[in-house]
């Protein structure tokens, strides 16, 4: 699941927009980059067009918080990284631990890409050899079909997970009108380099590697489905040359700012506009 929402749909979202009641989910959403000789590439998976809710639409993995994202458990399975640090680094009181978990779960879920090493070692997990590939595919199936938990996993394989590999990139509110909003904090990563990155076949039907002007141009040609948070995302990105330089630039606010866009109409156009713009 993704936050956001989709241009195709702002017509629906203005006319329910005197909606103010709608409850506000947190979620994670994590924008996973790669340096290659061509430049810096970024993880995005395409939505299930089947999908309610911005179905075709290329997309960063993320989604809205698990009640079991907040376990006291996982602070035992991250022995470099605490609720402390994590709330500090999202500018929160406490709970900021539950946003990096949302982010690594959902990174496995969507993407098949798991933030943990094994003990002593400071890579990401490999996943070169295909018995281990073979294992850790199953465990994302029945992750997938909540018939395990990610306790579970990282337990069983004496794992320790890595939310300090996170960074804060941003954080946007969607705007009021759709029927369904969320309080999403957007992180960097660096892809673990002997992991695939490879869409779910059920939520995700699609996944690739693209530089992130690419797929803005691939969006202006209309060949590439991209709602507003990632649109700006990626605008963020592509005027960096490196993933030194990606990492360097954020956070590119506060953490306690956030960007919520506001839906209205111009000239009998529907126009997403954003602090600071006129009108807004």
């Amino acid at each position: 699941m993704t936050s956001g929402t989709s241009l195709d749909n702002m017509s629906d979202a203005l006319s329910i927009g005197a909606n103010k009641d709608i409850a506000i989910r947190d979620a994670s959403t994590v924008i996973m980059v790669r340096e290659v000789d061509a430049g810096v590439e970024i993880c995005m998976l395409m939505r299930n067009l089947k999908s309610d809710f911005v179905g075709g639409a290329y997309v960063f993995p993320g989604g809205a918080i698990d009640g079991n994202d907040y376990s006291p458990e996982f602070q035992d399975l991250c022995p470099f990284f605490d609720d402390d640090k994590a709330s500090q680094a999202l500018g929160l009181k406490k709970g900021g631990l539950g946003f990096f978990i949302a982010a690594i779960r959902e990174s496995f879920e969507e993407a098949g890409i798991l933030l943990a090493s094994l003990p002593g070692d400071e890579e990401m997990v490999s996943m070169k050899d295909p018995a281990r590939a073979e294992l850790f595919l199953h465990y994302r199936e029945e992750l997938n079909a909540h018939r395990l938990g990610l306790i579970d996993i990282v337990k069983s394989e004496k794992l320790s997970l890595r939310p300090e590999r996170l960074k804060f990139h941003s954080r946007w509110i969607t705007p009021v009108g759709p029927p369904r909003r969320y309080d999403t904090r957007f992180f960097l990563v660096d892809a673990p380099k002997d992991q695939t990155a490879l869409h779910d076949r059920s939520e995700t039907v699609d996944s690739l590697w693209i530089r992130p002007q690419d797929a803005l141009d691939a969006h202006e040609r209309g060949e590439f489905q991209l709602i507003f948070p990632t649109i700006k995302t990626l605008e963020s990105i592509a005027i960096h040359k490196s993933v030194l330089e990606i990492f360097e630039s954020a956070p590119l606010h506060d953490p306690v700012e956030y960007v919520q866009p506001r839906i209205v109409e111009r000239d009998g156009q529907i126009v997403l506009l954003l602090p600071g713009d006129d009108g807004y």
